[in-house]
C-alpha cells in the first residue's frame, strides 16, 4: 500500500504536484519570514491547481473510467494540472481528459461542477462529472503516460477505496461526487 499513517494525518504518496519551481536563491537564510517560510522544505510556495474529471458512461448500470499511469501504482480519475497561463478548471478538464484517455467532454457547465478540494499547502483540485453515452467507453485511446485503464461500476470503486487502491485525493472526490450527484442531471 502507498500510503503512509502518521498519528492524525495519512499522506498520499503516490501524487505528486508538478514540479517545484527554482528558487532564486539557493540560500535558506533568504527564504522569507512569515506565513510562508512556515511551509515545509520542498513544498511549493506557488499554488498549484488542478482538474480531475469523473467520466460516467450512460450504460445501462453507470460504469465510470478509472485509469493508471505508468509510474503510479494506485487508480484515479483523469486529471492534471491547470499549468497554460489564464486557463480556467474546466478548460483544464476536457483538456486532460483528452490528453489521458482521448476522450472529448464538450462544454462543462456550472451543473459539472462537483467542488474544490483542498489537497494539502498552496494546492487545490477542481472536481468536475460528465456523462457521456455508453459508445465512448469503445473510444478510449491511452495518452502516453497512462498504463491502463477500466470502465468500472460504482460498488467496484467503493471496494477498491476501501482497499487502498486509489489516490486518496481521488477517493475523496469520488466520496464528494457520490453525494453531489442525487438528483442531478449533468
Amino acid at each position: 500500500m502507498n500510503k503512509f499513517r502518521c498519528d492524525r494525518f495519512e499522506f498520499d504518496i503516490d501524487w505528486k504536484p508538478e514540479p517545484e519551481e527554482p528558487a532564486i536563491s539557493g540560500d535558506q537564510d533568504d527564504r522569507p519570514s512569515g506565513p510562508q517560510s512556515l511551509l515545509a522544505p520542498g513544498v511549493s510556495r506557488t499554488p498549484y491547481k488542478g482538474a480531475l474529471t469523473i467520466i460516467e458512461y450512460a450504460t445501462v448500470i453507470p460504469q465510470f473510467e478509472v485509469i493508471r499511469d505508468t509510474d503510479k501504482f494506485l487508480m484515479r480519475f483523469p486529471f492534471g494540472g491547470v499549468k497554460i497561463p489564464g486557463e480556467e478548471p474546466d478548460a483544464g478538464s476536457r483538456r486532460e481528459s483528452r490528453e489521458e484517455v482521448g476522450l472529448r467532454l464538450g462544454k462543462l457547465t456550472r451543473d459539472n461542477f462537483i467542488g474544490e478540494l483542498s489537497c494539502g499547502p498552496n494546492c487545490t483540485h477542481f472536481a468536475f462529472a460528465k456523462r457521456l453515452p455508453a459508445e465512448a467507453k469503445d473510444r478510449v485511446k491511452l495518452g502516453p503516460e497512462q498504463k491502463d485503464h477500466a470502465a468500472m461500476l460504482e460498488r467496484t470503486i467503493d471496494r477498491c477505496i476501501e482497499e487502498g487502491l486509489f489516490s486518496k485525493n481521488h477517493a475523496n472526490a469520488w466520496r464528494i461526487f457520490k453525494k453531489w450527484r442525487v438528483g442531478k442531471t449533468y
